[in-house]
């Protein structure tokens, strides 16, 4: 058996080292079918699916075995017998189970299956992320003393949870994305794939890392792709050790074609400092980019007056926080000076439609049935002059099955529209109140959705694999993470994440310092 370990530095282009290496197999005569390809994501297994066909010439279909690891297991468990065939639901844990499991046991759980891009510390619910981090790594509970999770939760009542848990799950017959795992594990199921690749090594749990030995011993060639410095899920069990050590000819990829000079030896200072390793030595661009820091009471005049009136129009820009509650505040920011954006609370579809709505009618052109439909989609019912409910009203309108027009609005509403401050009538937010105005009195005269995503409000999670022009890295930490780096453990764990944070950027890098606890970045940000 051949392993080879891809050790990839941010933009060295680990997925591009193993779908150069499916591409070779597969021109060897291994069938598709016979490639186990893993991302750690789903969305991450659908984004290089065509990306894999457009390098192999096979048909997206066909590529069946390009997924996360708990699809492979649930597939193993399906295609065995364990579980049934058929809606997922009859066996997976789900809302209504945990509201069940609430009353029965007397806990107040609350579970939410959050996307990974969303995921930062402290989101999860406390007994949840304990039992998820004992499933993910493997302890037995007479060791749950090794559990390192946050919070004021006595061990014992964590073990109490466990086992109360165990038991709900086991009475109705349910499982959970860790029981997969470990179920697939406890009964030796191994795919039949004598190509094994396993994208984003460095965040695989010690159960992941199990059933990549298990799966790989009769495989002819294993490969793994990662960067132990990029470990953003240590709350779920990954270590950057797993991949360090596991067994393998390891090749570090030696050139990044993102990084400026500067911001890699940055970077790599806060890597040494931090934790026990080095970032490893790679060529990087030549020239420097800008490494700035502005203080927070100083962003909006700095983002209004200096930064976004001189960005050229297909410059990409990261806003990025340690937490979706920071990441609110910043939105807010861009709300205000007129800049649309995606992200957390960035602009959504409706929202879109509704200004380009208003700003067409305050240009003086003519509204389609489209348009129309826009504005009353958040309206308030009682505002228009219909008996239609709303949904059926605008099905109409679009139709053109009915003819809409502005007498058909409540005429103090349409002047708001046409006039005034367009939501001051309507079904909003405050931010949705400061998006419209703040576009508005930033004279735009359309927003869509490639304009939104050149400007990105993120946590440093979820742009794990992203890059941009220009990145702001706003250094606020909350208490809980503040709390994290008072041991060893959690100053090792916290360097990683932003380790992630400033090797976003292909050309600027902005730190943004707050009054009170900021996450000392090397140089740069007390």
């Amino acid at each position: 058996m051949s392993v080879i370990k891809f050790f990839g530095a941010p933009g060295t282009g680990k997925t591009r080292a193993l779908i150069g290496e499916f591409r070779k197999v597969v021109s060897n005569g291994i069938k598709p079918e016979e490639i186990l390809c893993t991302q750690f994501r789903s969305e991450a297994a659908t984004e290089v699916k065509p990306i894999i066909s457009a390098a192999t010439g096979l048909q997206i279909q066909d590529l069946k075995n390009v997924r996360t690891i708990h699809g492979e297991c649930l597939s193993l468990l399906l295609k065995n017998g364990i579980l049934k065939a058929g809606d997922n639901s009859d066996f997976l844990m789900k809302s209504a189970d945990y509201t069940k499991f609430n009353k029965e046991y007397s806990y107040n759980v609350k579970f939410q299956r959050t996307a990974l891009s969303e995921i930062e510390l402290g989101s999860e619910d406390p007994l949840l992320a304990f039992y998820s981090w004992m499933k993910g790594s493997g302890t037995p509970l007479c060791n749950a003393g090794d559990y390192q999770g946050r919070g004021i939760i006595p061990l014992e009542n964590l073990k109490a949870f466990y086992v109360s848990y165990e038991e709900f799950k086991q009475k109705y017959d349910k499982i959970d994305y860790g029981d997969m795992l470990n179920i697939v594990l406890e009964m030796g199921l191994i795919p039949d794939c004598p190509v094994q690749m396993y994208d984003e090594a460095q965040d695989m749990t010690p159960i992941m890392y199990k059933l990549a030995k298990l799966w790989s011993k009769d495989a002819e060639y294993v490969f793994f792709a990662g960067d132990p410095l990029q470990t953003l899920y240590p709350f779920w069990g990954a270590n950057p050790v797993f991949f360090l050590e596991t067994e393998g000819e390891m090749q570090i990829l030696p050139e990044s074609h993102r990084l400026p000079k500067n911001v890699w030896e940055l970077a790599s200072e806060l890597i040494a400092l931090r934790t026990p390793y080095k970032a490893p030595s790679i060529k990087t661009k030549e020239m420097n980019g800008i490494i700035k820091k502005i203080e927070s009471r100083n962003l909006p005049s700095f983002l209004e007056h200096e930064f976004y009136p001189n960005l050229k129009p297909v410059s990409t820009v990261f806003h990025l926080t340690r937490t979706n509650r920071i990441g609110k505040s910043v939105s807010e920011a861009l709300a205000k000076i007129g800049v649309p954006f995606s992200g957390i609370c960035g602009w959504k579809p409706d929202e879109i439609k509704f200004y380009n709505a208003i700003a067409k009618k305050r240009r003086g052109e003519e509204l389609t049935p489209a348009d129309y439909a826009a504005l009353v989609k958040l309206s308030p019912s009682d505002k228009i002059y219909s008996a239609l409910p709303k949904n059926d009203l605008i099905n109409q309108i679009i139709t053109r099955k009915i003819k809409f027009s502005s007498a058909d609005f409540e005429r103090s509403l349409w002047l708001s529209f046409k006039e005034g401050n367009p939501c001051q009538k309507i079904v909003n937010s405050d931010l949705l109140t400061l998006k419209i105005n703040g576009a508005l009195k930033a004279g735009i005269k359309e927003i869509d959705s490639e304009r939104i995503s050149r400007v990105q409000v993120l946590t440093i999670h979820g742009s794990k694999g992203l890059e941009a022009q220009n990145v702001f890295v706003h250094a606020a930490v909350p208490p809980a993470v503040k709390a994290s780096t008072l041991q060893r453990e959690g100053i090792e764990n916290e360097a990683y994440v932003w380790y992630v944070a400033l090797t976003r950027t292909r050309q600027n890098l902005f730190i943004v310092s707050y009054p009170g606890n900021n996450y000392p970045i090397p140089r740069v940000c007390a």
